[in-house]
């Protein structure tokens, strides 16, 4: 996209991606689960949850089926309330179980 554009760009990769793939190994990824990474600054969330609510409910009266994960920081009672209207809604990751939950979505929306 970049360099089609005239910039001169290079991708040097995620540590969030490496971490997961590793995590997966051999489970693979569930299809139907999806992540959905919103943001994690105060200003963002309040700009793309919204969006995002959105979104996921238009995606979700197509694939009623769809299993949402929304790992988020500390936020605010009315964002967390929108977003656990289309999915299940949790702190950032801390701990193994949340990683592996998140390994095994089979895409995710940042």
């Amino acid at each position: 996209f970049y360099q089609a554009a005239g910039c001169q760009s290079s991708f040097v990769g995620s540590p969030l991606y490496d971490r997961l793939e590793a995590m997966r190994g051999s489970q693979g990824r569930e299809p139907g689960r999806i992540a959905v990474l919103p943001g994690s600054r105060t200003a963002e969330l309040e700009r793309h949850v919204p969006v995002v609510v959105e979104v996921l409910k238009a995606l979700k009266e197509e694939r009623p089926d769809l299993k949402v994960h929304i790992p988020v920081p500390r936020i605010s009672s009315a964002l967390r309330a929108a977003m656990e209207t289309v999915g299940r809604v949790h702190e950032r990751p801390s701990d193994e179980s949340s990683w592996q939950e998140l390994a095994r979505c089979e895409v995710a929306l940042v």
